[in-house]
């Protein structure tokens, strides 16, 4: 298994904490109080904003959206990529894939949302269980992508991201959150699966150089 390059790992590591750090300070200014920020108003100015008199998100296109963060759905895209990875005989890819998955569960459905305590409608809201989703499956995409086919994977995929803001407009669009709840879900999605890749690509380098201290000595 090739790690990421030491490069990289940094921009890996430094994208996690990163996301993180905004996370955490979103969760403190939030918590226990579902009080919208400027962050929500903005939102769902976007989310429910027209242009020309047609409207800028629909229902029916952002229940479309919705349903790819539906779990069986969510799972489907996961298997895929995972079974893409194993194709072009990418494991760390794939082992990052199926450990993010109840990882980013744990952190936003066990940990975040009652840790948070942000109500909305009789729910927990933040952070963004469908914007955690859709997040993990692109960033999974890109990483795979981008181990593969280094910086023009990354570009070929790009088209993809899109597919992260349409989810936190389209929810918000319906009124199932609010949208500091999806940043909350995107960085949380996105951040797990960089920190696991930088992770097993930091243990790869380390066994693999200590195979080649011992195989000289």
């Amino acid at each position: 298994m090739q790690p990421l390059d030491r490069r990289a790992r940094r921009w890996a590591l430094a994208l996690t904490a990163a996301s993180a750090a905004v996370v955490l300070a979103l969760a403190a200014r939030i918590h226990h109080s579902g009080a919208p920020l400027w962050l929500d108003v903005q939102g769902r100015r976007v989310a429910n904003g027209h242009v020309f008199g047609i409207p800028l998100v629909s229902g029916r296109a952002a229940r479309i959206v919705i349903s790819l963060g539906d779990t069986p759905t969510f799972l489907i895209l996961v298997a895929t990529v995972v079974l893409a990875a194993l194709i072009l005989r990418d494991r760390i890819s794939a082992l990052v894939a199926v450990a993010a998955c109840p990882l980013a569960l744990v952190l936003t459905e066990v940990i975040g949302k009652p840790l948070v305590g942000r109500r909305e409608s009789g729910d927990y809201g933040f952070p963004s269980g469908h914007s955690t989703a859709i997040a993990l499956v692109v960033a999974i995409v890109a990483l795979l992508a981008y181990r593969r086919w280094r910086h023009r994977g990354l570009v070929a995929i790009a088209p993809a991201a899109v597919l992260v803001p349409a989810m936190g407009l389209a929810l918000v669009r319906v009124d199932l959150h609010l949208f500091s709840d999806t940043i909350g879900g995107t960085l949380v999605g996105g951040g797990t699966v960089l920190g696991l890749a930088w992770l097993a690509s930091v243990l790869v380098a380390t066994r693999t150089s200590t195979r080649e201290r011992s195989s000289t000595t």
